[in-house]
């Protein structure tokens, strides 16, 4: 029987390839390749022998972050770093993050953070909170981040509260979407009183079907779905009622239990107040999740490094090519409003005065250029016109850019990735000296039970 040290060796290279590769695999792998029967014990403790070769032990790398975060704040000016341990125990307790080259590059993003929280597979676990902003491409852009112990009401105040000391100075309203957690809920409207909070459809589409069990069958809950969908979607208050009295009628008291505690002000078009641009799913935050897969195995400071480093290649990746557009708007938007004008060839568009339009489509709806306002409500909503507007805007001959806003538009797109994250040197090069920087992993509780395959739902969420 081969010693899992020996099998460890042959295992370094497969780490680096497959972080998450499970012992079951390696078992499989030893018996199709080499012919060898190993236990999935031993395949097991071989995979964490060559985790810790390749990425160094787990335990100690909750000291090294000490040195991180003065290494990144020399190195990042204008950078946001929060490292909090126990001062009992001097057990780790959270860490937050947020580059100086994110904070400047958001300026230049929409107002819209994206919030999501999700576990780490190291020894240790954890959960990882990302705040996630929306480039005027369409692209994600990671903004901030932060690693604590429990997904509790304290850690997302204390998160929100850091937010805000690097968003604060920036004077905009920012529009928060999440999905419906209280803990964060209640954080956001205390560190933020003036913003607006949106809730993620999707995880409401998926909280109403709960409601219902299998035995209503499939087509009666899509079609309660579907009457929340035009809730949703709603673009008047007027509209949003009609469709609300249909839900509640054919839905009964599942649907009225779901709506209880669910603000219309939060989740729906018609009713809220701030400006979301649009996005009704925290797809945003779903992008960073995955963009960050694979590091969430590693032990903390090496994965830490690894959003670093991947934050720093991609802002100068998107510098690069932004700096080849010849248009005035970003690619996605010149692309989505050409595609708009292919729509309605045939329409009939006439001026009621200096800069208000009646465009005749499938139904009449008046145009106010001066305003930015079209009576289907699309334009408003979006912060680009909409189909209606862009025949109006072609009748009075005028240009299409100058009714977009500035967050779609190439110059702003540029200045978001104007600012570069520097490295950071090697960790295992550096020397610690002292007992005083010594910190201690968190305590873990292991789980009964298989292993979860699929993320849990928040705190909150049915």
């Amino acid at each position: 029987m081969m010693s899992s040290r020996i099998i460890s060796s042959v295992l370094v290279d497969r780490i680096q390839e497959e972080p998450f590769i499970k012992p079951i695999d390696i078992v499989k792998d030893f018996k199709q390749n080499y012919g060898l029967d190993i236990s999935y014990h031993t395949a097991w403790y071989a995979k964490n022998l060559a985790k810790s070769e390749v990425h160094g032990d787990e335990s100690s790398s909750y000291s090294q972050l000490v040195w991180y975060r003065d290494a990144l704040m020399s190195s990042n000016r204008g950078s946001h770093c929060v490292l909090e341990c126990d001062p009992k125990t001097s057990r780790f307790r959270r860490l937050f993050i947020c580059y100086g080259a994110c904070i400047e590059g958001f300026r230049w993003c929409r107002p819209l953070l994206f919030i999501d929280v999700t576990g780490l597979e190291s020894k240790h676990k954890g959960q990882l909170i990302g705040a996630t902003g929306k480039n005027g491409n369409q692209g994600s852009f990671p903004f901030a981040f932060a690693i604590v112990d429990l997904e509790n009401e304290e850690n997302w105040s204390w998160f929100f509260e850091n937010l805000a000391k690097v968003l604060t100075p920036q004077g905009r309203t920012i529009t928060f979407i999440s999905d419906h957690n209280k803990g964060l809920t209640e954080a956001v409207s205390n560190m933020f009183p003036t913003s607006h909070h949106a809730f993620c459809l999707q995880h409401l589409k998926q909280n109403l079907l709960s409601k219902y069990p299998s035995t209503y069958g499939k087509f009666f809950r899509d079609h309660i779905v579907d009457l929340f969908l035009k809730c949703a979607y709603a673009p008047t208050k007027a509209a949003f009622e009609v469709n609300m009295r249909n839900l509640k009628h054919e839905g009964g008291a599942p649907v009225m239990t779901f709506l209880e505690d669910l603000p219309k002000e939060s989740w729906s078009y018609a009713y809220f107040k701030g400006n979301r641009y649009g996005e009704m799913c925290n797809n945003a935050s779903e992008s960073f999740n995955s963009w960050i897969f694979e590091l969430r195995a590693l032990p903390i400071c090496q994965m830490v490094d690894g959003i670093r480093s991947k934050l720093k290649k991609m802002m100068a990746e998107w510098s690069r090519k932004a700096e080849q557009w010849c248009s005035v708007l970003c690619p996605m938007m010149e692309r989505t409003l050409n595609e708009r004008l292919m729509v309605g060839r045939n329409w009939n568009v006439s001026r009621c005065s200096a800069s208000v339009y009646d465009v005749q489509a499938e139904i009449c709806v008046k145009v106010d250029l001066a305003n930015r306002l079209c009576s289907c409500h699309e334009w408003q909503i979006k912060g680009f016109p909409c189909v209606h507007a862009l025949f109006a805007i072609q009748k009075d001959s005028s240009c299409i850019h100058e009714y977009t806003d500035d967050h779609f538009k190439s110059s702003y797109f540029r200045c978001s990735y104007a600012f570069s994250i520097s490295p950071i040197p090697d960790i295992k090069n550096v020397m610690h000296e002292g007992s005083e920087d010594v910190i201690m992993p968190p305590l873990t509780k292991k789980r009964r039970g298989r292993p979860r395959t699929k993320m849990p739902k928040s705190v909150g969420e049915v």
